[in-house]
């Protein structure tokens, strides 16, 4: 996991090319405690283990989802699980021994970067990223300042890991540069930046060097899984989508799940309900994301611990009062 506990490694089936990885099942906030959080020393490695056991096991292609994580080393820890190896500005080796990973505190101390160790078959493994983030690498709305707080970091830690974020950036545009030209025998020689790439700065920066080493293709988490469900198809067939969120809010309009049916829903014109727990949208707002109704949990429970301790009672109960909206659906649909 995140801090080097041994975790078996999911998803990948030696009888199929295909494996969906979770980054949150091994390098996730939720396997730590409170007093475990800190993406100096929290790491991908776990994550790059699971990557390889499914190339190993056979996958050609893999779907990666990158919530929840619990690190902010840039993916240098993933990229040494499959066999990049960080060496420092004085070409020495970093983090080579046994149970030393890359982590965020060396992101500041990489000189360069050697691939020589890296399996083929790696480079030859398409990879989707399912991210919901489109925050870039660096600056006040990156990585480090907008996730690194909730990860542990404090005012100082959060200028120590963007200070080596910054340099692993440089490294990096500098690594593609001498890996994809053969004119890259001056030190200043540019190469390929994708730290404003969106979604680069998801996972504490694993979106950047899954785009950057492997080639990753970053696409919504809704858009993936709609690929993978045939969703627009099911939708294009029905009489109501319905969708599910934990609170309504902006963040809901930045590529969510929620905001991804929406637009399904809207190009077949198709009503759109959401059941939630709480809802932070004005009717304005609800109009431009193209929600027709919503119903919430909050607007029955009594409080936050009420709605979360019975749960299930109250969805039970809003689903039940939405019912009477059926007929004007079905009304709809005949007229149609």
């Amino acid at each position: 996991d995140d801090s080097g506990r041994g975790r078996g490694p999911q998803g990948a089936s030696p009888r199929h090319p295909f494996a969906v990885l979770e980054m949150s099942l091994s390098s996730g906030l939720s396997l730590l405690s409170d007093d475990e959080y800190d993406p100096l020393t929290t790491t991908t490695y776990g994550f790059g283990q699971t990557i390889r056991a499914a190339i190993r096991a056979g996958a050609r292609e893999i779907i990666a989802g990158i919530g929840g994580s619990a690190t902010n080393d840039g993916g240098t820890g993933m990229l040494q699980a499959l066999g990049y190896r960080f060496l420092d500005k004085e070409g020495r080796p970093l983090r080579c021994g046994d149970d030393e990973y890359m982590d965020g505190s060396a992101l500041a101390l990489i000189g360069s970067i050697d691939d020589s160790m890296v399996d083929p078959a790696v480079r030859k493994t398409r990879i989707t990223v399912a991210c919901d983030v489109t925050n870039p690498l660096l600056g006040q709305d990156g990585a480090t300042y907008i996730y690194g707080p909730q990860k542990g970091a404090d005012d100082i830690k959060l200028i120590q890991l963007e200070a080596g974020m910054k340099n692993f950036a440089t490294v990096t545009e500098r690594y593609l540069g001498f890996a994809t030209s053969f004119l890259c025998d001056n030190q200043s020689f540019i190469g390929y930046d994708f730290s404003d790439f969106p979604g680069a700065g998801a996972a504490g920066g694993t979106g950047f060097a899954l785009r950057s080493y492997l080639h990753g293709d970053l696409q919504p988490g809704w858009k993936v899984a709609a690929d993978i469900s045939n969703a627009e198809e099911a939708i294009a067939e029905s009489h109501l989508v319905i969708a599910g969120e934990g609170r309504l809010d902006s963040q809901t309009l930045s590529g969510k799940l929620v905001d991804g049916m929406s637009r399904l829903a809207k190009r077949h014109n198709k009503p759109f309900w959401v059941y939630c727990g709480e809802n932070l949208l004005n009717g304005e707002e609800l109009k431009a994301a193209r929600i027709d109704k919503v119903f919430t949990i909050s607007s029955v429970a009594k409080n936050l611990n009420d709605s979360i301790s019975r749960a299930k009672e109250y969805l039970e109960k809003i689903s039940y009062q939405s019912a009477t909206f059926l007929p004007q659906i079905q009304s709809n649909w005949q007229t149609h």
